[in-house]
């Protein structure tokens, strides 16, 4: 039950993921830049989210303290750096390419795993690895000539290394921070760092 009720939160993380894309795009055309779009994002998940990772953390403030490096890099990586790299990604081509470079990130996690520490994948996870990029070459039409906005691929492989950053961090069992504390953490860090960045210009 447990499994069903994470897989379907999973799915639908990812549909509204995907549909952001699309929503963006009306917004840069209104002349809105990435970095805004990305910052009202943030601040807004920060809002919802922090309250509940609050109420997680129980007062158990140490476990805060400790985690404050994890906290920086969660935020300014994984959640503020992924985003802000794919919505530039999607002001240069389309939502869909954009959006499959990103999510080939379990495949970078599977080969960060394997070269870092060791935990050579199965037979099925390298094949699934190996027939996601086979999609990823046909949905990018790369043996068909068609020519891609070079700058907008490297934004979003700049934002698969965000999303690939995301999984290993959320994978890490070890740290003592409570999932929603992770979140809105992450979620306040994210928000300040573009904040900052949008007043320094």
């Amino acid at each position: 039950d447990g499994m069903r009720t994470g897989l379907a939160l999973a799915v639908g993380a990812s549909l509204a993921f995907g549909a952001s894309g699309s929503l963006a795009r009306g917004l840069f055309d209104a002349g809105w830049s990435p970095g805004a779009v990305v910052l009202i994002r943030i601040s807004i998940g920060a809002l919802v989210v922090l309250p509940f990772g609050l109420a997680a953390l129980a007062g158990r403030w140490d476990v805060l303290r400790r985690n404050v490096k994890l906290l920086l890099l969660y935020g300014l990586l994984a959640v503020a750096g992924a985003q802000y790299c794919y919505f530039n990604a999607v002001q240069r081509m389309d939502v869909g390419p954009a959006l499959l470079i990103e999510f080939t990130a379990p495949a970078a996690v599977v080969g960060w795993m394997w070269v870092r520490h060791g935990q050579r994948p199965r037979r099925i996870t390298v094949a699934g690895a190996i027939l996601a990029a086979l999609g990823l070459a046909l949905v990018l039409d790369i043996f068909g000539g068609v020519s891609l906005d070079g700058i907008g691929v490297a934004w979003a492989t700049a934002a698969m290394i965000g999303a690939a950053t995301y999984f290993v961090i959320n994978g890490n069992l070890t740290t003592g921070l409570p999932p929603l504390t992770l979140a809105g953490g992450g979620l306040v860090v994210g928000a300040l760092g573009l904040g900052l960045l949008a007043v320094t210009g």
